[in-house]
Formats: C-alpha cells, sequence, structure tokens
C-alpha cells in the first residue's frame, strides 16, 4: 500500500485527467466543450456522481438546467434555451431562420420545436406567450443538434407543417 508520507504515490484515479469534472465545479467548462446543451447521463459518464449534480444544482444552480435531464452553459442563446424548455431544439421554419435561410421573424409568431420520436410532451412553465409547434425527429437529441435539427431535417419539417404553410406565405402554396 503506497504511503503519502513517505513520499510513495497512489494510484491514479481514472478521473484525474479531468479533475475539473469532479465535485462541484467544472460543469460549465465541459458543457461548453460538448457544445452547449448535455444530458444528465452525458455528466454522469463523465463522472459526476447523481448526488454531486443533485447538489450542485440545488445550492449553486449549477449546472444550468433546461429542463429534466437536460443542462446548458451560459453561452447557449435565449431562443435555444426557451426550444429545450419546450422540449428540444429549434425546428421547421425556426431551425431554417437560425441557419440563416430565412429572415427573422415575428417575436410572437410559433416556435417550432423537436422532440425526440419517443419524446413526449409535458405542461411546461414557461414566461413566453409564444404558442409552440412540435415535431418529432430522432434528430432532437443527436449531438451537434442540439440548438437547432440540421438543415436538410428543417426543410423536410418545412414541407409537411401546416403551419409553416399558413405562416403569412411564407411558403408557397402547394
Amino acid at each position: 500500500m503506497p504511503d503519502r508520507r513517505r513520499g510513495d504515490k497512489l494510484p491514479r484515479d481514472p478521473r484525474d485527467d479531468d479533475s475539473a469534472m469532479r465535485g462541484y465545479g467544472g460543469f460549465e467548462e465541459f458543457i461548453r466543450a460538448r457544445g452547449g446543451i448535455v444530458s444528465r447521463a452525458e455528466l454522469l459518464a463523465a463522472g459526476w456522481t447523481a448526488d454531486e449534480l443533485r447538489i450542485a444544482y440545488g445550492l449553486y444552480g449549477q449546472p444550468t438546467r433546461l429542463r429534466r435531464g437536460w443542462y446548458c452553459s451560459s453561452d447557449v442563446p435565449d431562443e435555444v434555451r426557451e426550444a429545450w424548455v419546450h422540449g428540444g431544439p429549434l425546428a421547421c421554419v425556426s431551425a431554417l431562420r437560425w441557419h440563416g435561410l430565412l429572415p427573422p421573424g415575428d417575436p410572437d409568431e410559433a416556435m417550432h420545436v423537436c422532440l425526440p420520436s419517443h419524446g413526449k410532451t409535458r405542461q411546461v412553465r414557461s414566461s413566453s406567450t409564444r404558442p409552440v409547434v412540435r415535431h418529432w425527429h430522432d434528430a432532437a437529441v443527436a449531438p451537434g443538434n442540439r440548438w437547432a435539427v440540421p438543415l436538410s431535417i428543417a426543410v423536410e419539417q418545412a414541407r409537411h407543417c401546416r403551419e409553416a404553410w399558413a405562416t403569412r406565405g411564407l411558403m408557397h402554396e402547394r
């Protein structure tokens, strides 16, 4: 058994490479390095314990919780945060605006949000009065797509979305 008093080194903890990711700190850096939005499962896999997450969120408000099981870094834009409060990333015409393919819309216009195919809608407390249109696709939780669905999926969603067709002539009639 190694003895610190003699200068012996203790066995290396495999989490030492990510020592900032232990205890109640390091969430911001970890989440930002992974695109700004991560699941609880990803935080647990990185070495935090369920108790550390619960205590850190309860006492320090870190990491920032979007909704049950999902967290974000401080640099995630408000529109993306609001979409996640309702279930997932921006979708359909909201994603097309996010990607810069459509001009900014009316702030009161419906927000289109993507939920995973197995997702459920829940009653949500939100300060926004914007209506929400939900779309279902597995891209909703894929890493790299967590702010807005990929362009190809957003275009396909918009092609089939009645709300998008009705929005002030945004799309041409069929």
